[in-house]
């Protein structure tokens, strides 16, 4: 079947009308207060892991050049990590510290991200919903769906590199503008998924996991089209792939280009490791797609089973369930009416009327086959089951936790938030959704059906734009503890903090006052743990401590009921100074 492909200059019209309604979003929901990259206040007055991935940049800004590139030392001494287990959007962060001597010293560009990456979903969607419309209206104002997605506007400045969800859009254009059973398009395609391999790691090494997903239902879609070209039965199906192995150098070749860049960015370094603690833990719940948490002004969400399971939020929205319920509704008809003409033609009755199909405009608009969209439902399932695994919740009531083995445990905390994979299934119903509008967009009916849609839809997330409008146009500054010890003189002279812990509280804040005084610290939450080491360079300066050997360059951080009677005792023999904060006690030497 003939693609129904754009020219270029359709493509370039689709993609400029698309970046610029992402912009226009962008600005609805977040205004441009936090684009300014020399406003960082905002940073710090959101969650954790958003000073995470700031703090790492900053750090790895100010670190000379190492091999691998990515390394961060001034965060967990005397123990090394790279910029990707900071979440720092390493992309960004080597591109801003090959610039770092002429940037300014109060430097971010995670609301830079943030607008690019709506420019990048509105210029991308249009490509991906023109597969299946010729109506650039289609086109354009479906994309909505795309660049307003739920789990973008719950990720943004939370997780920021994984609101690049535009990246998932990208392997499907790939799987749906390609042939992978057309060898001639084998270099071709190999390309673009070792491309696709390196602008994941480049972002968020999740996104190998997520677009790898597409991938190998692209391949299960050549795969059954080779088997119904060949009359293939069950018996050959094995014949069949070994015959075609080829198609699978595309999973090689995204596979190779991802491992080399993750080992060139410091993913392999030192006590890091690509494998983390948590798998089991960090699952979605059954019913990803329908609950809206809070997000909804039109349906209340309800509560999910594990603590963790919002990581998995994947809400498609009322506008889509329209689309979806038309679209069953239209197929049960269209069945029932091919059942009833089949009856009436196997009494030899004449029919003239027509079915709807054969108004199709045939010439100018080549829908996916049936079987394509068989193996998208198999992978929306598939996707959905994986991401819950190993525990199968619907809400709030737990229907089975499946055991899991120790080795196992190990091999998928690879992927251990193994919850956001459910995004794949989202994007994947999203083009049921689109493909039913395209292919039915000629009706007068399905127009108002789709307007319609897209109003419940952005009135559904009208209070989360609402609330996120004003959460992010006031103005905000750091702030921290060690501005109260300033007076003081507590850091003069001093290179390093070190925590006598290792829980994650003031951490991230001062990690940052570190960056801008040229000092270090000790401890530091990183995506993939060094608990273990840290903890033992711990109990190595308690010990030493506890001796009387403090040493010079340190500033020594406490909280409250780790500062035991023992530790005060030394303080006093050795006359170090003691600052006594609500939360925390400080000695220095």
């Amino acid at each position: 079947m003939k693609v129904n492909k754009p020219d270029k200059k359709e493509i370039f019209e689709l993609m400029v009308a698309g970046c610029l309604l992402g912009i226009l979003c962008f600005a609805v929901v977040y205004g441009f207060k936090i684009v300014n990259v020399t406003y960082n206040g905002w940073l710090f007055h959101g969650d954790m892991d958003l000073r995470q991935h700031y703090v790492g940049f900053c750090h790895f800004r100010k670190n000379p050049w190492h091999f691998p590139i990515g390394i961060v030392d001034t965060l967990s001494v005397p123990y090394a990590m790279s910029v990707v287990y900071t979440d720092s959007i390493p992309l960004f962060a080597i591109i801003f510290k090959i610039f770092r001597n002429i940037l300014p010293e109060t430097f971010q560009y995670f609301g830079l991200f943030g607008l690019i990456c709506f420019m990048l979903m509105g210029a991308l969607a249009p490509i991906l919903i023109r597969r299946f419309s010729n109506s650039k209206i289609v086109c354009i104002a479906g994309s909505l769906f795309f660049i307003l997605s739920f789990p973008i506007l719950h990720r943004l400045f939370y997780h920021t590199a994984l609101s690049a969800q535009w990246i998932i859009v990208l392997a499907l254009i790939v799987w749906f503008y390609t042939d992978i059973t057309d060898k001639n398009q084998l270099k071709k395609i190999c390309i673009y998924w070792a491309l696709i391999g390196l602008i994941s790691v480049s972002i968020h090494s999740y996104f190998v996991f997520m677009t790898g997903i597409v991938l190998l239902a692209q391949i299960t879609d050549g795969y059954v089209k080779l088997c119904i070209n060949e009359k293939a039965g069950i018996k050959d199906i094995v014949r069949v792939i070994l015959k075609n192995a080829w198609i699978l150098l595309s999973l090689v070749s995204m596979g190779v280009a991802s491992f080399a860049l993750l080992y060139v960015l410091g993913g392999f370094y030192g006590s890091g490791s690509v494998s983390g603690d948590g798998f089991g833990s960090f699952y979605a719940n059954l019913s990803s797609y329908v609950n809206p948490l809070h997000f909804s002004r039109i349906f209340g969400g309800f509560e999910n089973n594990g603590m963790f399971e919002f990581e998995g939020f994947s809400y498609l929205g009322a506008g889509i369930f329209l689309i979806l319920l038309s679209a069953a509704v239209t197929n049960i008809v269209s069945l029932i009416k091919k059942n009833k003409v089949n009856s009436l033609t196997t009494s030899n009755v004449v029919i003239n009327e027509k079915s709807d199909d054969n108004n199709l405009d045939t010439d100018s608009f080549e829908p996916i086959s049936k079987n394509t969209v068989y193996v998208i439902w198999i992978f929306v399932i598939l996707v959905l089951l994986f991401s819950c695994f190993p525990s199968y919740s619907f809400g709030s009531i737990k229907l089975i936790k499946l055991p899991l083995p120790g080795f196992l445990k190990r091999i998928l905390g690879i992927c251990r938030t193994n919850a956001r994979f459910v995004w794949v299934g989202m994007y994947l119903i999203f083009i049921i959704a689109m493909s039913f509008i395209g292919k039915n967009f000629s009706k007068l009916w399905v127009k108002i059906l789709f307007v319609v849609a897209i109003v419940i839809q952005l009135f559904e997330m009208s209070g989360t734009i609402k609330e996120y409008k004003a959460k992010y146009s006031v103005e905000k500054e750091f702030d921290t503890v060690w501005f109260d010890l300033e007076p003081e003189g507590v850091i003069d002279g001093k290179s390093e903090f070190f925590f006598m812990y290792d829980h994650n509280d003031i951490m991230m804040d001062t990690a940052y006052y570190a960056y801008t005084h040229d000092m270090s610290q000790n401890s530091f939450y990183f995506a993939r743990t060094i608990y273990d080491e840290i903890d033992a360079e711990i109990a190595k300066w308690s010990e030493e401590f506890l001796r009387g050997e403090l040493r010079d360059y340190a500033v020594y951080v406490f909280r409250n009921e780790e500062y035991t009677d023992e530790f005060d005792k030394v303080v006093k023999q050795v006359n170090a100074k003691k600052y006594v904060l609500p939360e925390h006690i400080v000695i220095v030497k």
